[in-house]
């Protein structure tokens, strides 16, 4: 899809701020207006400019204009679901009174499709005493009428990254997480003028690099707003459940990464929503996704790299459903040596002797060039070599290889013949099982080898009733007496096999272990309680509960927990947290990085010396809570921290239960050898409470 659209768009080959050009564009024909509700905001010309400090801007309006044509014309969006700000109308609390008129407006049902679009300035500042935030600094979405001093004026004020960040909240709290957030705007620039070209503006103002004095953010700012989550039954059930939070909330398209600029032009407007509606023109909205369109933007220049961010960015755009599975296209380019090279390893699960069709582009409905297979492995590479000697692919920069074949060893032992010896009737379910078996490898599945019970297998199916129950082998779930998983199925290959299929990938993905252990030498896993702080904030309270390589949690004190990823090291890393969940064979996503464009543009998650909270404090990700199922008094899951030196693609480890009744939970100057490395904590879920605790109060 990615491709497609590059060759449709070409917004920036050449002069980047030539339109004259324009792509072909597809209107959708609709038979009834679109649910979208979306408030619109645009602000060229602010009350209090004072350059260089603080310049009025030449192409938000204009962005803003756009994103309203293309809702209307494209989406078929009603103008009176389109709420518009502009300039003098863009007030501090124009801004915050539109957001929640949106949680509370009554036209608005659960679930329907929500849009906040934003192209002005952007800031950084200092924090305040008493804020909670990454590195002392607070991320502002300058109003109309910010003044660019320090001033005891409320209206004056910028609206922080955690009142935006509470609002969100709030909507989603009131009206679901089918929400999308997009900003055009920066927060690390030091001024809107002063570049190379006189013609490129800068979306951002850095407030902590103002001459003369200190710009300082009131402390009790929004006050009225951050301390809503104490008041009622709701924020109580929050508190409990920790439901939807931060970018749990919504899905965000941020116009450029923490540290990077946002340009724009009075000819073309923001170069980043120039980008984005021209991938929207040309292509359905129900056919992509968030990570697809981010993916597909044409190249921005001047070092911009669009970020999606948002748990929920695999969705399909607008729409809440839960997506399809993800097939991972990896890029392939040809060496100096002329061999091929493809862009993943060892840590993406990538094993000597898997095949891969190889495409000139991310459409895969034509015929591959070629089919390749993994001949060697790096950490983060694998040296392809064609499965034919006759065939030799040529193409141009690079291509792109979907995987059609697991490599060896096999990702699960499993014991089947025990269940039907003696029950005849069960014959055909084993020969179905073992025919699905083939079927699944040679259609890129994972391996799946059986064995005899007495082979060491790594699960064993019985037969207990007319129930088929899954037997587990793994050493930790033996030694705390879990023995089978909770699901069980009918007796019928329909019903059996997926529970398999599911098995492989969820012990593969489980196993799979770096070749050195390096980064875990610098990198502490800590995981404690969290508790509600000032406001809506979380704060983790108490020592590390992890000892010795195991979580044990009392699940009967309904507590909420939060984890921090601590590097010690002087080099940046990326990191991804799952939790495995023996009992249902689920896999839940703690934390992963955000998506760009390209993989070389992805923020690392743990810059030097410094901290990943999860959970808690300036983390967008919600604690988590645990508990036991019916008839269960202890059950075991791993949390598994995939580390590593480069960006990798781990989007499509989660998975869920395949028991559907189950269903509910700065660097050194030198360049770095790239490395990956995992850590894995046992969860240990229990009956029962902690003692009681004296509480002092003040």
């Amino acid at each position: 899809m990615a491709e497609t659209v590059r060759k449709i768009l070409n917004c920036f080959s050449g002069d980047p701020l030539d339109n004259a050009r324009e792509s072909k564009e597809v209107v959708p024909t609709r038979s009834r207006p679109s649910r979208i509700y979306a408030l619109v905001i645009g602000i060229n010309h602010y009350i209090h400019a004072s350059p260089p400090s603080l310049c009025n801007l030449r192409g938000a309006v204009r962005d803003a204009d756009s994103m309203e044509t293309y809702l209307k014309k494209y989406m078929s969006v009603p103008e009176s679901r389109i709420r518009n700000l502009r300039n003098w109308q863009a007030t501090r609390s124009a801004i915050i009174g539109n957001i929640r008129y949106l949680s509370t407006c009554k036209a608005i049902r659960r679930g329907d499709p929500i849009l906040i679009f934003f192209a002005g300035h952007g800031a950084v500042a200092s924090s305040p005493p008493g804020w909670t935030s990454e590195n002392g600094k607070v991320q502002m979405l300058l109003p109309c009428d910010f003044i660019p001093r320090t001033t005891d004026s409320l209206t004056g004020q910028g609206i922080p990254d955690i009142t935006i960040s509470r609002l969100l909240d709030e909507l989603s709290e009131a009206k679901g997480d089918n929400i999308t957030v997009i900003f055009d705007c920066c927060h690390s620039a030091s001024a809107t003028r002063g570049f190379q070209d006189p013609s490129i503006g800068i979306r951002g103002i850095d407030l902590t690099n103002i001459e003369r004095e200190q710009y300082i953010v009131l402390p009790a700012l929004d006050k009225d707003i951050l301390n809503a989550a104490k008041d009622g039954s709701r924020a109580e059930a929050k508190a409990i459940g920790f439901e939807n939070s931060g970018t749990t909330s919504y899905v965000l398209l941020a116009a450029c990464k923490a540290e990077q600029k946002s340009h724009e032009s009075a000819t073309c407007g923001g170069f980043f929503t120039d980008a984005l509606l021209r991938v929207l023109r040309a292509n359905s909205p129900e056919k992509i996704t968030y990570i697809d369109l981010i993916e597909g933007l044409p190249h921005i220049p001047y070092g911009q790299s669009p970020q999606c961010i948002g748990e929920h960015s695999d969705r399909v755009l607008f729409n809440a459903k839960a997506p399809s599975p993800r097939r991972i296209l990896y890029r392939v380019s040809k060496t100096a040596q002329g061999t091929y090279q493809l862009s993943a390893g060892e840590a993406s699960g990538i094993t000597i002797g898997a095949k891969f069709n190889l495409y000139a582009t991310r459409e895969i409905d034509s015929p591959p060039l070629a089919v390749l297979i993994v001949a060697s492995t790096t950490a983060f590479t694998a040296k392809l070599e064609p499965e034919s000697i006759s065939s030799s692919p040529e193409f141009s920069i690079q291509a792109y290889a979907l995987q059609i074949l697991i490599g060896e060893p096999p990702d699960l032992r499993i014991s089947i013949e025990g269940a039907i010896r003696g029950n005849a009737s069960l014959n055909g379910v084993y020969d179905r099982v073992i025919e699905e078996m083939d079927k699944s490898r040679a259609m890129g599945k994972r391996g799946i080898l059986p064995v005899k019970i007495d082979e060491s297998p790594d699960i064993s199916l019985a037969v207990e009733g007319e129930r088929v129950v899954f037997r587990i082998s793994d050493a930790a779930c033996v030694a705390h007496s879990i023995t089978r998983m909770y699901g069980t199925v009918p007796c019928d290959s329909d019903a059996v096999f997926p529970i398999i299929a599911s098995a492989a990938d969820f012990f593969s993905r489980l196993r799979r272990t770096s070749k050195t252990t390096v980064l875990r030498n610098h990198v502490e896993f800590v995981c404690t309680e969290v508790v509600s702080g000032a406001g809506s904030e979380l704060n983790s309270v108490g020592s590390d509960l992890i000892i010795d390589g195991t979580l044990n949690i009392l699940v009967d004190d309904q507590k909420g927990y939060g984890y921090e990823i601590r590097n010690k090291g002087d080099i940046p890393l990326y990191a991804a947290v799952f939790f495995f969940d023996v009992s249902d064979l689920s896999i839940a996503e703690y934390y992963i990085p955000n998506k760009a464009k390209d993989n070389e543009n992805v923020e690392f998650s743990i810059p030097p010396n410094s901290v990943l909270p999860i959970g808690y404090g300036s983390s967008s990700r919600r604690p988590r809570e645990y508990f036991l199922r019916e008839g269960q008094n202890i059950d075991i899951g791993f949390i598994k921290v995939f580390l590593s030196t480069d960006y990798v693609d781990l989007s499509n480890i989660s998975q869920p239960s395949p028991f559907t009744e189950l269903r509910a939970e700065r660097p050194k100057a030198f360049v770095p050898v790239p490395q990956w490395d995992s850590i894995l904590v046992t969860v240990v879920q229990r009956k029962g409470r902690s003692s009681s605790l004296a509480v002092t109060t003040v």
